[in-house]
């Protein structure tokens, strides 16, 4: 492919770049988004009040509730944590392993994550796997 220039869905150079955004980084920021926002939705449902007890702040009042919020808050912000180490572990995987890889690798482990959160039978098990 020497002295040529890569085509890819008949796009090269600024138009190419274009569609990556439009293909690639656009829906990960969407789907960041709405894992974290769809976090926030389940701490009320009835399911999720009843699987973890732990951090039922709707059932709870005084300091109870109050020592409850705080850890469902630190709860909720281990995804952002594991979100955070994980983009800036990026860039030197990346340069290690090749992007393709990284990318690979990423996607296996949250096909895994997500299996393992949705069959979260307690707390630590769902912090562990938020975080990651």
């Amino acid at each position: 492919m020497t002295g040529t220039v890569a085509t890819y869905l008949g796009a090269k150079g600024r138009a190419l770049s274009i569609l990556q955004i439009a293909l690639v980084v656009a829906p990960a920021f969407i789907i960041f988004g709405y894992n974290q926002a769809g976090i926030g939705g389940l701490l009320s449902e009835a399911d999720w009040v009843k699987t973890f007890p732990e951090i039922d702040t709707v059932h709870s009042k005084g300091q109870d509730k109050k020592n409850k919020s705080t850890l469902q808050g630190f709860v909720v912000a281990t995804f952002v944590l594991g979100a955070f180490v994980g983009s800036l572990s990026c860039s030197y995987t990346g340069d290690k392993f090749g992007r393709r890889n990284v990318i690979f690798f990423a996607s296996v482990c949250s096909l895994i994550g997500e299996i393992l959160e949705a069959s979260s039978f307690g707390l630590p098990q769902t912090a562990v796997v938020l975080s990651s």
